[in-house]
């Protein structure tokens, strides 16, 4: 007579979870490689300037003095 015994281990549902998203995570890394997917870059040869204003009298606007941004709006 074969008697079979097996021993089942009940895991917590977070680590299935945490198991689960590992797994999703790496099959991402794996298929990565055959999206043409383009990095991405803050590189410009524009400038554009800012203004940090009052949002009711906007001609009250911050500025820059002695390398300090001012922006109690004192103007």
């Amino acid at each position: 007579m074969d008697r079979k015994i097996t021993h089942e281990i009940k895991i917590p549902r977070s680590i299935v979870v945490a198991l689960y998203a590992i797994l999703f995570v790496l099959t991402l890394n794996l298929v990565s490689p055959f999206f043409n997917v383009k990095t991405a870059s803050a590189f410009s040869n524009e400038v554009h300037k800012i203004a940090i204003c009052h949002p009711v009298h906007f001609t009250r606007c911050a500025e820059i003095k002695d390398g300090v941004l001012m922006a109690g709006f004192y103007n």
